[in-house]
C-alpha cells in the first residue's frame, strides 16, 4: 500500500502532520527516518498536496498580499493554487519583495504628482505603531498630527525661504533622558530655558558676528519650527525642532545647544543621548542640498499625520490622503499631554505671512509633489540678491574724485612691513 492509499484510509487531511509512530508505520523503518525508494515519490505527492492546500487557503482567505501572513509555498510545489501564488508574490521572500518593489514603482511612475513610496524599513515602522490593546487606554491614544498642522509647518518653512532662510539645522531632545518626564513641564521648559535664550543668543552673538565678517546679515530674527511626540512602545517624550542657522555659525550653534541642554537637564548625570544636532556646515547658499535636506527633515516632522486627513487634489473627483504628500511613512505620534502639538517663531506665523501677502502652495491648494518640495523660493531670493550687489555703484571710484589718491606708503615703511615676522624668533 503506498502514502496515498494509508492517507486515505486513515483519513489523513492534507496539511496534517504525521506524528513519529504514523511517519514510522508510513515508512516501515521503525521511525529511523529512512524512506525507502519506493515509496518516496508517494511521499512527494502528499507534500505536493499539502502545498497546494496551504496555497489555496492563502488565496481564499486573501492574505495572499499580506506578507505577514504569507507562507511561501516553495519551489516544489506545483498545484493550480501553488502556480498562482508563486506567479502573483513569488516563491521566497526575496521574490516577493522584488515583486512588491516592481509594483511600487509602476504606481509611482502612473502618479508622479503622489509621494507612494515611503521611507523607513517596515519591521522599524511596526514597532512604532499603538498596540490594539493601548488604543482602547484614552491615556495612550496617539495625539495625530491634523491637516492644519502640517500645512502651517509647510506653509512656515516656504516662507522663510522666500527671504533666502534655509532650515538648515535639526535639533531633537529626549526629555525622559533629561529627569523631566511631565510633558507640560517640558513644553515650558523648551519656551522658556532654550527657545528664549536661543533667540537671545542669536541677536546678540550670531548676527553680529555675521555682519562683522561681511557675511548674508539679512537673519536678523531667528526662524524655527518644532514638533512634540511620544510614540510606543516606550512612549518617550522628545521634541524635534528645524532652525535656520546662518551660514558659518553652524559649530557655534551645536555647540551652544548641547551646553544649554544640559544646564537644563535634572538627571544626576548627563545623558549624551538626550539631544542630538543635525547641522552640516556648507559651502554657501548656492548649496543646494540645504533645501533637500530641510524638506526631507519636515516630512519626517510630519509623520505622526493622522492617516485620516484628506485634502482635494486638481484632477480628482474624491478628496485624496494628505499622507500622498510625505515622504516619511507614518509611525504613531503616541499621546501628548501638553497645550501646543506644534509651534514655530513669531516671524513664521500665520499673521505675518498674510501680512506679508505670502500664500504657501498647500495653502493655495496645489498638491503635486513634484513642485511642494523645490527651492524656487530660495533661489529666487539669492539670485535677486545677487543682481543687487552687481548693481550697486563701486564707491571707491567716486571718493577717488572727490578726495584724491588715497597716500601711499613709503618705500621704508613698505620694508618694514615686509621684513616683519612674528613667527622669526
Amino acid at each position: 500500500m503506498n502514502v496515498e492509499d494509508m492517507a486515505k484510509n486513515e483519513e489523513i487531511k492534507p496539511g496534517a502532520r504525521l506524528e513519529a509512530t504514523d511517519a514510522s508505520r508510513v515508512n516501515g523503518d521503525g521511525g529511523s527516518g529512512v524512506v525507502p525508494s519506493d515509496e518516496k515519490d508517494g511521499l512527494l505527492d502528499m507534500i505536493r498536496r499539502e502545498k497546494n492546500d496551504q496555497a489555496r487557503h492563502l488565496v481564499e482567505s486573501g492574505w495572499m498580499g499580506d506578507p505577514r501572513n504569507l507562507e511561501f509555498p516553495g519551489s516544489n510545489g506545483d498545484g493550480a493554487y501553488t502556480s498562482i501564488v508563486s506567479a502573483a508574490v513569488g516563491e521566497t521572500e526575496r521574490v516577493h519583495k522584488q515583486h512588491l518593489r516592481a509594483l511600487q514603482e509602476t504606481h509611482q511612475q502612473q502618479y508622479p504628482e503622489f509621494r507612494l513610496t515611503k521611507r523607513g524599513s517596515q519591521a522599524k515602522l511596526n514597532i512604532h505603531q499603538t498596540p490594539m490593546k493601548d488604543l482602547l487606554d484614552k491615556d495612550k491614544q496617539p495625539n495625530h498630527l491634523r491637516k492644519l498642522h502640517v500645512i502651517e509647518l509647510y506653509s512656515a518653512v516656504s516662507f522663510a525661504n522666500q527671504y533666502g532662510i534655509a532650515m538648515n539645522a535639526h535639533v531633537a531632545i529626549r526629555w525622559d533622558l533629561l529627569g523631566i518626564d511631565d510633558h507640560a513641564e517640558a513644553a515650558g521648559l523648551l519656551q522658556e530655558k532654550f527657545l528664549k535664550h536661543l533667540n537671545q543668543l542669536h541677536k546678540d552673538k550670531i548676527i553680529a558676528g555675521v555682519k562683522r565678517n561681511g557675511g548674508n546679515a539679512n537673519q536678523d530674527q531667528l526662524h524655527w519650527i518644532y514638533v512634540h511626540e511620544c510614540p510606543p512602545p516606550n512612549y518617550c517624550f522628545h521634541t524635534h525642532l528645524l532652525v535656520g542657522v546662518p551660514c558659518g555659525t553652524e559649530n557655534q550653534f551645536a555647540a551652544w545647544v548641547l551646553a544649554r541642554i544640559k544646564d537644563i537637564s535634572r538627571a544626576p548625570s548627563f545623558d549624551p543621548d538626550a539631544v542630538r544636532v543635525v547641522c552640516p556646515t556648507t559651502v554657501g547658499p548656492s548649496d543646494e542640498q540645504l533645501i533637500a535636506r530641510q524638506w526631507v527633515w519636515l516630512q519626517y516632522f510630519c509623520k505622526g499625520l493622522d492617516p485620516k486627513a484628506k485634502v482635494k487634489v486638481a484632477g480628482y473627483d474624491d478628496p485624496v490622503p494628505l499622507s500622498h504628500f510625505i515622504k516619511s511613512a507614518y509611525i504613531s505620534p503616541g499621546p501628548i499631554k501638553c497645550w501646543r502639538r506644534i509651534g514655530m517663531s513669531r516671524n513664521l506665523r500665520r499673521n505675518i505671512r498674510l501680512g506679508a501677502g505670502f500664500k504657501s502652495e498647500m495653502e493655495l491648494g496645489r498638491f503635486d509633489n513634484r513642485t511642494l518640495y523645490t527651492s524656487i523660493l530660495f533661489d529666487s531670493w539669492h539670485a535677486k540678491a545677487k543682481l543687487r550687489r552687481d548693481a550697486q555703484p563701486d564707491m571707491s571710484e567716486v571718493f577717488g574724485k572727490f578726495f584724491g589718491e588715497p597716500p601711499k606708503t613709503s618705500e621704508v615703511e613698505q620694508a618694514k612691513t615686509s621684513d616683519f615676522n612674528p613667527f622669526s624668533r
